[in-house]
């Protein structure tokens, strides 16, 4: 056998890991079929999702499905924008691929030079400060929308101590399609959640500042967790990227109650890596009572978002639960969970009159709740309207 092939067997056997295990071999086979099976569907999740906005937000299908001209014009400067991209990125690699890279790999010493607590807090006194300029600049640190001043609304109520208000004798004059005129009770028909958040700080006149601070958090928390996932370099990249996203930037200057629920998820995926990895029976006590809380105090802020989240995370949990520690976290977890949704539920009770039942239900009937049937404004949802609905949406 030659020097070179007994190399290459050396550096395999090195690499690979040996076929034959001892009894951990029937617990670590499924494990790692766990494992591959995850990573397809994530990876497969993914591709689909590109490819479902790439579809709904380019592509005229209103027209389509509806039948009428389509408007092509949009789809010819997504089309002219690509090849541009492209072609530039063609062209830097054929002819400036060194200096690219030289430039790349300066950034990424000059990025990778503060320590991690000094970037974050970089990270998140830029975010911070930029989405207050823009919350004044755009808004004028007022709530732009329906939606934002309902919520508003019931904000200043939970400022004042009270969970609804005593309706007008005019109400024709004072209710809004957002609130709730019922049973002698006055309040806004989103969850408590978001309004929650706002009080405190209405009663100091600085509650256009919540949404800037949990962006900034926002950003910092993901970090976190791709720097737990993957490694610091490509970690601190990602935030620069989620920090200069306009989609972020703006929805974090605004008042709506989207930014909310992402931070929150977010502080709950940045826990995730330390429950999984670590072997220490209090951190992962600690990283379990996080992902609880954040996951249920979402619950309160969009109940749907929270419920499709934790459903994810928690068979992502249950298939990781390797150990005793793991399993017996899942009490803590549960438990920590339970405090933001008794306040949603004790919410209920005292607006709607029933723990379950939420105020938009209350207030447009069955036909507010998900499915295909009749909706509250008058039409029936069939799933041609929706898809005409999410076109719209995605290329709005």
């Amino acid at each position: 056998m030659s020097a070179r092939k007994r190399q290459c067997r050396a550096d395999e056997s090195a690499t690979r890991p040996n076929r034959r295990r001892g009894p951990e071999s029937p617990t670590q086979t499924p494990v790692r079929e766990a494992h591959r099976l995850l990573s397809f569907i994530a990876t497969t999740s993914l591709a689909l999702g590109g490819a479902f906005i790439i579809i709904f937000g380019v592509l005229p299908v209103v027209d389509f499905l509806q039948g009428t001209s389509g408007q092509w014009e949009p789809v010819r400067q997504w089309g002219i924008a690509v090849v541009e991209i492209v072609a530039v990125a063609m062209l830097l690699a054929a002819v400036g691929r060194e200096r690219v890279d030289q430039m790349v790999d300066r950034a990424t010493e000059v990025i990778g030079r503060p320590s991690r607590r000094a970037f974050e807090w970089g990270m998140a006194l830029a975010v911070f400060a930029f989405c207050a300029f823009l919350a004044q600049y755009c808004f004028a640190a007022q709530a732009a929308t329906g939606d934002a001043m309902s919520m508003r609304y019931q904000a200043r109520l939970l400022a004042s101590g009270r969970l609804f208000a005593v309706p007008e004798a005019q109400r024709e004059f004072f209710n809004t399609p957002e609130v709730l005129d019922a049973g002698g009770r006055w309040f806004s028909q989103f969850p408590v959640g978001w309004p929650l958040l706002l009080a405190a700080p209405m009663r100091l006149g600085i509650e256009w500042l919540l949404a800037p601070l949990l962006t900034a958090l926002t950003v910092v928390w993901f970090y976190r967790f791709v720097a737990a996932v993957i490694a610091d370099p490509p970690a601190r990249w990602t935030a620069i990227m989620l920090a200069v996203s306009p989609w972020l930037l703006f929805l974090g200057s605004s008042q709506e109650n989207h930014i909310g629920v992402v931070a929150l998820l977010t502080l709950a995926l940045s826990a995730l890596p330390t429950w999984v990895s670590s072997s220490d029976g209090r951190a992962i006590a600690r990283s379990a009572a996080v992902i609880g809380f954040a996951v249920a105090s979402a619950a309160p802020i969009r109940p749907y978002d929270a419920a499709l989240v934790g459903v994810v995370v928690g068979v992502f949990q249950l298939t990781n639960a390797r150990m005793s520690a793991h399993r017996r976290s899942f009490v803590l977890q549960i438990a920590a969970g339970v405090i933001p949704l008794a306040v949603l539920l004790y919410a209920n009770a005292r607006t709607t009159g029933h723990p379950f039942l939420f105020a938009y239900d209350a207030l447009n009937g069955p036909e507010h709740r998900p499915g295909f049937h009749m909706t509250p404004r008058g039409f029936v949802l069939t799933p041609t309207i929706g898809l005409i609905q999410t076109s719209v949406n995605y290329c709005v």
